[in-house]
């Protein structure tokens, strides 16, 4: 009985990877025969571009400052610092953006600054906000702001930060106050940047804060997050008469992922449940207000939320890389993500792979709600390979709005050096550098340009 059993399951694990083999294969296409000169957009074709927080320089500690200092990460952040952001720096920032020729420039709130303490908002940082973006709306340029980036004060992470679903309403009540002062210059809102990876992250992979690796809690903090963004959505959407235009999304990376062998069977596994939960569950929450993702045998966290339903104007598109999912030996973190290894690579050895974004945006588009691209680049100090990489990207955006999908617009990451990779880590991913106050521009930067323009 015992060897049937055996043989059966044996079969089992056979017919799955047959079966998984002959499908979802990667895409290549040709690029030697692909014309990447003729990229016109259609003349309402939202040009953006994004950084993080803004300023990059904060005046409160934050949970990700701290965990940058106690891995002894933080770089000296002086107004002077090559690559560093400050409020003095906004006039270089906005004639950088004028110089693009962008239409939208997205970026993150310093949430420690605003609200240094749960009791009290600082009313001085939230003013230089508005007068930012009433800069930047003089300019001809729109903010878009993101609410949540990643980073949060050290008293929301004490109260126990997106682990409880208790503290759901202090994010709420942080983005009324802060939508109360800035909506008169910002109709597009993001309540959060890339939820899914600020969960696995912190809370499976230990790189962000607060540092733990806890695959169960990475889960219920992810549902958290979702469900903060459908109770921040609503909150918002009561304002409509004040902003007309007013459109509440979040954005999602949508890296790919794939197994490293075909062949084997964990690798599939691994990568198939690298995707649901990393992928399908959100987009599943998203469009039905259901989030169930389990661990067969080890632990199930099922959400269900009527409000989120249709809570969503747009989504927010991220996409940089491809990986392979491939099975070691540890039981604690079983599968590694490396890069292809027959695919071009960024300085910090993420896969350069066009065909990802356009696979993405096919899955975003089930969503039936405007896509925009709002973040896409590379980290490429000599600037030798970002006139390709974008050229690639938006053929591959331009080719899906060819075939109807409903690709709104497209935000370059970054408009300056010193966007993080990893935390603690800065990278080349910008179209300006700048050195002692100055943004200088790449070579790079009049491709993009030179694309607006068509």
């Amino acid at each position: 009985m015992f060897l049937y059993l055996v043989i059966l399951l044996l079969l089992i694990i056979i017919l799955y990877v047959v079966a998984r083999h002959t499908s979802s294969r990667e895409t290549h296409w040709d690029w030697g025969r692909i014309n990447l000169e003729n990229l016109a957009f259609p003349h309402d074709f939202d040009w953006g571009a994004t950084s993080g927080i803004f300023p990059e320089v904060t005046e409160q500690p934050s949970n990700l400052s701290a965990w940058q200092d106690s891995l002894n990460r933080r770089e000296n952040h002086s107004a002077e610092y090559d690559g560093v952001l400050n409020w003095v720096h906004q006039t270089e920032l906005v004639e950088s953006l004028k110089q693009l020729h962008v239409k939208t420039y997205r970026f993150g709130l310093a949430w420690s600054d605003i609200q240094p303490r749960q009791s009290e908002f600082d009313n001085a940082i939230l003013q230089k906000y508005a007068d930012f973006c009433q800069r930047l709306v003089a300019a001809g340029i729109q903010p878009v702001i993101t609410l949540h980036h990643l980073a949060a004060p050290l008293w929301f992470e004490a109260l126990g930060g997106f682990e409880r679903k208790e503290n759901i309403h202090v994010f709420v009540h942080f983005a009324e106050k802060v939508f109360e002062k800035l909506s008169p210059f910002a109709s597009r809102w993001i309540t959060f940047h890339e939820p899914e990876v600020t969960a696995l992250q912190g809370w499976y992979w230990g790189n962000f804060p607060p540092g733990k690796k806890d695959l169960r809690l990475s889960t219920r903090v992810l549902a958290n997050l979702l469900d903060t963004h459908t109770a921040t959505w609503h909150a918002l959407k009561k304002y409509t008469h004040k902003v007309p235009n007013l459109q509440i999304g979040l954005t999602k990376q949508m890296n790919a992922f794939d197994p490293a062998r075909r062949w084997h069977p964990l690798d599939w596994i691994f990568t198939d449940t690298l995707n649901k939960l990393y992928r399908d569950e959100v987009l599943h929450y998203l469009s039905e207000g259901v989030f169930d993702f389990q661990i067969y045998g080890f632990f199930r966290t099922q959400r269900v939320n009527p409000n989120a339903k249709g809570a969503l104007d747009f989504i927010g598109l991220d996409y940089f890389t491809h990986e392979h999912v491939r099975t070691v030996a540890d039981w604690q973190r079983p599968f590694r993500l490396r890069a292809p290894q027959l695919e071009p690579v960024d300085d910090v050895d993420a896969a350069i792979y066009p065909e990802g974004l356009y696979a993405a945006i096919q899955k975003l588009a089930h969503l039936k709600k405007p896509i925009y691209i709002t973040a896409n680049g590379l980290a490429d100090r000599s600037d030798e390979q970002r006139s390709l990489y974008l050229r690639r990207h938006l053929y591959t955006a331009r080719r899906a709005l060819a075939e109807n999908y409903p690709v709104k617009g497209y935000a370059h990451y970054s408009l300056v050096d010193s966007q993080t990779s990893r935390v603690g880590e800065s990278a080349a991913y910008g179209l300006f550098k700048a050195e002692k106050g100055q943004l200088k521009p790449r070579p790079s930067a009049e491709t993009y340009t030179s694309i607006i323009q068509l």
